[in-house]
């Protein structure tokens, strides 16, 4: 059931090349990071894998391309890539995180 809510929530946010909201810092901790939402206050905590995405999210990069080259990296079929990151891009800008 929660996978269905995720797939709507791709749908409905879906973000073609994503930019990092202005007011939002980064700071990395092991391979991890955990980002700063000056206008909102809230702090959000990244895995490596997420961390990869938040950091192609610079407003040139297509979300196809992103889901290829993490695909290459971790050697996963391309599809399965595509619709990890969009449920993420999802999470990102419910969150104020990206700007469409």
């Amino acid at each position: 059931m929660m996978l269905q809510h995720a797939d709507h929530w791709a749908r409905e946010f879906r973000v073609r090349m994503p930019r990092r909201c202005p007011a939002v810092t980064e700071r990395e901790l092991d391979g991890e990071a955990v980002l700063f939402d000056a206008v909102t206050g809230c702090t959000h905590r990244l895995n490596a894998t997420a961390l990869n995405v938040w950091r192609a999210c610079d407003g040139t990069q297509a979300t196809d391309d992103v889901a290829r080259d993490l695909a290459e990296r971790f050697d996963v079929a391309p599809p399965v890539v595509l619709q990890d990151i969009e449920q993420l891009l999802a999470a990102f800008a419910r969150a104020g995180l990206v700007e469409p």
